[in-house]
């Protein structure tokens, strides 16, 4: 299972998530986001992303409140259809977790 994780600095707050994840879809047509409180420690981004035959995939992108060890953005490739799409998943995970800030976990 291949995975692709960022430490950043927020709180859980799906507020805050959401207008991160809204800013970046407003920089990529034909791209959605519906965010989501999965559980108490998992925040959760769902991009709709239309393909050029126009079918929608959606992949998933997550925020895991670690307790003391803060939170993790993580892009996991058995999310959604994040498999079949694994660059386009990992490429928006990178730019999300730029736009707050995250650090890579190796």
């Amino acid at each position: 299972m291949a995975e692709m994780s960022w430490t950043v600095a927020m709180q859980m707050d799906v507020k805050a998530f959401r207008a991160r994840a809204e800013v970046l879809v407003e920089e990529l047509p034909g791209v959605t986001v519906e965010v989501e409180l999965e559980e108490a420690d998992c925040i959760t981004a769902f991009f709709g992303v239309e393909q050029e035959d126009g079918e929608p995939v959606t992949l998933e992108i997550s925020v895991y409140d670690m307790g003391r060890d803060g939170r993790i953005l993580s892009v996991e490739e058995e999310a959604s259809d994040n498999r079949d799409h694994w660059d386009n998943a990992c490429s928006l995970g990178e730019s999300l977790a730029q736009m707050m800030e995250g650090q890579p976990l190796d």
